[in-house]
């Protein structure tokens, strides 16, 4: 986790959405994987939306599913078929 962090400081002065969307997305996977809905969920969000902004179609998809995974750790079932 923390080498995820410091991507995701180093790139967030760049700018660069597209690696962004790449970090969040590989933050979200680690949080599920490490047993952390709640950071996963953050980093899955943050993913999303840069993606979608940038028109990253891939990582769109990619963040939606651990969020969706994250929603179900955390008992949010309604919210992760949205």
């Amino acid at each position: 986790q923390q080498y995820l962090v410091e991507m995701t400081e180093q790139f967030s002065t760049d700018s660069d959405r597209f690696r962004m969307c790449q970090v969040y997305g590989h933050r979200a996977t680690a949080g599920v994987l490490f047993g952390e809905p709640a950071t996963a969920r953050t980093a899955a969000e943050l993913g999303r939306d840069l993606a979608d902004e940038a028109g990253d179609r891939f990582y769109s998809r990619n963040t939606r599913a651990w969020l969706a995974v994250a929603l179900v750790y955390q008992g949010e079932l309604a919210e992760a078929t949205e």
